[in-house]
């Protein structure tokens, strides 16, 4: 954590004051900032935009930069909706940032790897389903035949069996 020079960085919104005797960094204080943005103080830089401020924390009078850790703990609860913007009014009318810039960067990073759309699979059906015997749900990337094979997804039928 590095000190936050207040000259050249003006305060958008103050947090509570770190008042336990351990540093917040430390990994068994980490449990005391989960989901608890009270103790994030936001900054702009002098003559900067609102996509530029970034969170710190005040210990006494001083306030110091979170790192990416922490700023993971206090923003745990934030979900990135369809149209999430990253901008909220504060009550005086100033703009904030509801999470820091790079904890945004790595949940959309962390985000792709579980994005799965609809356009990149085939959804097919067995010919078996039209007789009303067991048939199989095949998921395959491609792929345009159905049948029990060892990729497919889901089977209903009477054995009830999944493959992988």
């Amino acid at each position: 954590m590095k000190e936050v020079d207040t000259v050249k960085n003006h305060l958008v919104v103050s947090g509570k004051s770190w008042d336990f005797e351990r540093s917040p960094c430390c990994k068994d204080m980490i449990q005391h900032l989960v989901r608890r943005e009270c103790y994030c103080s936001w900054f702009q830089p002098a003559g900067k935009g609102v996509s530029d401020q970034f969170p710190a924390i005040r210990v006494g009078e001083r306030y110091f930069t979170l790192s990416l850790r922490i700023q993971k703990a206090m923003f745990r609860h934030v979900r990135l909706t369809k149209n999430f913007v990253n901008v909220e009014r504060l009550p005086d009318g100033q703009l904030k940032l509801k999470i820091p810039t790079q904890l945004l960067l790595e949940k959309k990073r962390t985000a792709t790897r579980f994005m799965v759309g609809t356009d990149d699979f085939l959804w097919c059906f067995s010919d078996a389903f039209l007789s009303s015997s067991p048939f199989v749900v095949c998921v395959f990337f491609g792929h345009d035949l159905c049948g029990p094979a060892p990729t497919c997804i889901y089977s209903y039928g009477p054995d009830r069996f999944l493959h992988r």
